[in-house]
């Protein structure tokens, strides 16, 4: 008998720690289906800016860089928008698609976006000059780094001549002037200007 209830014990002690053990895994699938929901419901922007970062194989539209360098100009969204970019450009490897879509959303911005993007972008001078020895070869043996080494170092040389960063500014405002029209906040007399 006693060999037996110990028997009935240990599978009962067993079978409990697979209870446990499938309700550990289960809560930590719950605790992230959680945060990534919550993430998810992020802001739009932090959606957009997601978006135009993702790690799809196609680029951010237009559109939506065009919104979140208009982001740039607002203080709490300028914060949002210049932290994702930190964040996004620090990622590795296979990630390499992210980098380099996250360095294109910057340069865009910087032509753009608000004159702050400008000196937040020099006071992270070092981690853009980091990303010029970028490297990823994927499975099939092509370097995808070089995308993000080429982008890394257009960036470094714009932000390093005040010359140049200026002339590209004035490019894209020119451009801006000619095909963007007038928005309806100018059109209503909500001012407009930036730049």
């Amino acid at each position: 008998h006693s060999s037996r209830r110990r028997t009935l014990s240990a599978r009962v002690k067993m079978s409990s720690d697979w209870v446990k053990s499938f309700s550990d895994i289960a809560g930590y699938a719950k605790n992230a289906a959680q945060q990534a929901s919550t993430m998810m419901a992020g802001s739009e922007l932090e959606r957009k800016l997601a978006e135009a970062t993702s790690n799809e194989p196609w680029g951010a539209s237009s559109t939506m860089l065009q919104e979140i360098s208009r982001a740039t100009f607002a203080y709490d969204d300028f914060k949002t928008v210049m932290l994702f970019v930190w964040r996004s450009a620090q990622n590795q490897g296979a990630l390499w698609r992210v980098t380099y879509k996250t360095l294109n959303m910057l340069d865009y911005i910087l032509r753009h976006g608000s004159e702050r993007v400008i000196e937040d972008a020099k006071d992270h001078l070092r981690e853009i000059k980091k990303l010029q020895k970028f490297e990823y070869v994927d499975p099939d043996g092509k370097d995808q780094g070089v995308n993000v080494r080429e982008k890394a170092r257009q960036l470094v040389e714009m932000l390093t001549s005040e010359e140049a960063l200026n002339a590209e500014r004035d490019k894209a405002r020119a451009t801006r002037n000619k095909y963007g029209g007038v928005s309806a906040a100018e059109m209503s007399g909500g001012g407009g200007g930036g730049g």
